[in-house]
C-alpha cells in the first residue's frame, strides 16, 4: 500500500467563535480535573451524580440523558456535563443580550419610500424562438415536411 501524507492548513488567526469555544472547553477541562482531586461537598455531589449515571446507564443498560453517552470514567462524565452546562449558560446569556440589544422599529419620520418604477405589462408574452418563427426569419431555414398532395412525387 502506498502511504499518503496529508497536510493540514491551519489558519493563522482563529475566528472569535472558535476562540470562545476553545476557552469554554478549557474551562470545562479545568473544572473536571479540579473535581477529580476535590473532596468538598460539591465534588461529592458530582461523584454521586456520576455513580447514578454509571450504574443506571453503563451497568443497567438504560438510555443516557439527552446529549450524553454512557461514560464509564468520572472525568469524562464531568467534563461533558460541565461543558454542556457552560454552553447552555452561554447560549442563555447570548439570547438575553440579543433581546436587550434589539433596535426599536423606525418611526414614521425615519421611513422613506423609493418611487416604484412603473413597467407596463405586455398583453402577450413572446419568447425568442416564437418571435423568430412569427417574424418568418427562422421559418424559411427549416426543412419543410412533405404535404399529402405532394406524396406521389416522393414515392418511386
Amino acid at each position: 500500500a502506498v502511504l499518503q501524507l496529508y497536510t493540514y492548513h491551519f489558519p493563522k488567526t482563529w475566528s472569535a467563535a472558535c476562540v470562545a469555544n476553545r476557552e469554554l472547553i478549557k474551562e470545562a477541562q479545568r473544572r473536571a480535573h479540579a473535581l477529580e482531586r476535590d473532596h468538598s461537598l460539591a465534588a461529592i455531589e458530582w461523584h454521586i451524580r456520576f455513580l447514578k449515571h454509571y450504574f443506571r446507564v453503563c451497568r443497567g443498560g438504560e438510555k443516557p440523558e439527552h446529549g450524553m453517552k454512557p461514560y464509564s470514567r468520572f472525568y469524562q462524565y464531568t467534563y461533558v456535563a460541565i461543558y454542556r452546562e457552560l454552553k447552555a449558560a452561554q447560549q442563555a446569556a447570548k439570547e438575553t443580550a440579543e433581546l436587550t440589544d434589539t433596535p426599536l422599529p423606525p418611526t414614521a419620520d425615519e421611513v422613506t419610500f423609493d418611487p416604484i418604477e412603473y413597467r407596463p405589462l405586455r398583453a402577450r408574452r413572446t419568447y425568442p424562438l416564437q418571435r423568430a418563427i412569427s417574424e418568418n426569419t427562422y421559418k424559411d431555414s427549416l426543412p419543410r415536411a412533405p404535404l399529402w398532395r405532394d406524396f406521389h412525387k416522393i414515392v418511386i
